[in-house]
């Protein structure tokens, strides 16, 4: 209902051609707190009633059955229709997307087959003869490097990341409780300091986090050509505006 009520409003706000609606499973919205990702069949009810409830229908939630009561001037009014987009990575997100989204929402690298396929993109653009070490990249870059790490301990997956094994050490002393609390410190925001010893211009260069303005126009054509529709940038660092203003200058070129 809180989701519901805030569509709504956003609605009233911006109108409805202007919105469109991202859900998942949970990385940062589960992991970071300590939680597992919910279960697709979680996933499936809860897009399901959210849609039921925009549309101004009954719907029934752990046993009860509700309704979107606000009255006039309190959100737009039902039905409301924006389009929904499932973050997926696996067989059973994408299975969920085909049926219940009007797209689909990746990190990194898109996937093929829908009509609106987001990927989410992190990175800066270099200035001229920068280097990827610089303190500006790692500070506007370095948060996305230290995320993929994060992912890889939190999945089991550190063999696929370089130095994985050698940077979980670094957290082998925080009590399993409140390990989370560690590891996502300065989650998509910045570097943190067990972090840091391990990020720096070699990982950002060889993961594509810091290219040059020709690189930035190479990479989105490449995931133009993989079926991305639409690019979600992340921006960070001190300096927000020059992040979004290069990035922008860069992909459209």
């Amino acid at each position: 209902m809180a989701n519901a009520a805030a569509i709504a409003t956003l609605v009233s706000i911006a109108g409805a051609e202007r919105v469109t609606i991202g859900i998942g499973s949970g990385f940062t919205g589960r992991v970071a707190l300590g939680q597992r990702p919910m279960k697709w069949s979680h996933v499936r009810e809860y897009v399901t009633v959210l849609k039921g409830l925009l549309r101004g229908e009954q719907a029934e939630w752990e046993g009860r059955v509700l309704r979107m009561l606000h009255p006039a001037g309190y959100g737009s009014s039902r039905p409301i229709a924006v389009p929904f987009l499932i973050a997926a990575a696996g067989p059973k997100g994408i299975a969920a997307a085909h049926e219940l989204a009007d797209g689909v929402f990746a990190v990194r690298v898109p996937i093929a087959g829908f009509r609106t396929s987001v990927v989410l993109t992190f990175g800066t653009v270099l200035e001229a003869g920068e280097d990827p070490g610089s303190a500006r990249a790692l500070a506007a870059a370095g948060h996305a490097a230290a995320v993929r790490l994060h992912a890889a301990l939190e999945r089991g997956q550190l063999g696929t990341v370089a130095e994985g094994e050698t940077w979980a050490k670094a957290y082998a002393t925080v009590p399993a409780r409140v390990r989370h609390l560690a590891l996502h410190d300065q989650h998509l925001i910045a570097i943190n300091e067990r972090d840091r010893p391990f990020v720096n211009g070699a990982l950002l260069a060889k993961q594509g986090l810091a290219l040059s303005r020709a690189g930035w126009d190479e990479r989105v054509a490449l995931l133009e050509s993989q079926g991305a529709t639409e690019i979600a940038y992340q921006p960070a660092g001190p300096d927000i505006a020059r992040e979004l203003e290069t990035f922008a200058a860069a992909v459209r070129g």
